[in-house]
């Protein structure tokens, strides 16, 4: 009886198991992307799920460009060239390192790099006066600060001449540091009017800064004497004291 009792339980148990081993899983659903551009790389926003549905479908989703138009050249294995795409699907239109001439991060022309150009300085492809000039203001007034001439002071410069509430003496006239301040690009807002060393690296490379006046003058961002603030001529790279309700022009610059 005990034997029966066990080949039985037994036999419940392969049973049990064989109905298990028998049962259809089914499979789990894939999700195809199109790849137009056929880089490997396919389009997140364009999907298909099911069987495999050929050429032109890949399981990777990370393309940020599906285009024939583009081809291969966008894809997150490309190569960022500098110029203005996001050819290798980062989030960021240009990458470090940058060469002088280049896009820089913002879109303005890097003119001045460091580090093997992981650093640098670029300008902004306009004035900011937009033709009229702006004066520098704070006529016959102390701004405390705004001293600094090298190269990485212009942006402490500017906030400095924006702390002592400058006005214009011209109410009609807009100030140098405001315009620089306020200019925004691409997204970035952190512009600012550049230090007579930094003015000095932009005129060293004006050949390649796009819609520059050679006018005299620019304005930088250091004060004089009271009355005056220095003013960069673009055709002789010669500075000088200028009177600080003067209308000069202003080209905003960035560091990154």
């Amino acid at each position: 009886m005990t034997y029966k009792v066990a080949f039985s339980s037994i036999l419940t148990s392969a049973l049990f198991f064989a109905g298990c081993v028998l049962e259809k899983v089914p499979p789990t659903p894939i999700t195809w992307y199109q790849d137009s551009d056929n880089d490997g790389f396919g389009d997140p926003a364009v999907d298909f799920i099911g069987d495999n549905p050929g050429t032109g479908w890949v399981q990777n989703n990370t393309d940020c460009n599906d285009s024939v138009d583009t081809g291969t050249a966008i894809n997150p294995s490309a190569t960022d060239v500098n110029d203005q795409i996001d050819n290798n699907c980062d989030g960021t239109v240009n990458d470090a390192p940058f060469a002088l001439g280049d896009y820089g991060q913002a879109g303005g022309t890097v003119f001045y790099i460091i580090n093997d150009g992981l650093n640098g300085l670029e300008a902004s492809p306009e004035d900011q006066d937009k033709g009229s000039g702006a004066e520098w203001g704070c006529f016959s007034t102390d701004v405390p600060g705004a001293a600094g001439q090298e190269i990485g002071d212009g942006e402490k410069n500017t906030a400095d001449i924006l702390a002592a509430k400058c006005t214009p003496e011209n109410i009609d006239n807009h100030l140098a540091a405001e315009l620089a301040d306020n200019y925004s690009l691409n997204g970035y807002n952190d512009w600012f009017l550049p230090s007579k060393g930094e003015m000095n690296a932009l005129y060293a490379q004006k050949s390649i800064i796009p819609n520059l006046t050679l006018a005299c003058y620019y304005w930088s961002s250091n004060k004089d004497i009271t009355i005056y603030a220095q003013g960069l001529c673009l055709q002789s790279g010669v500075w000088n004291g200028s009177g600080r309700s003067s209308t000069h022009r202003v080209r905003a610059i960035r560091a990154f």
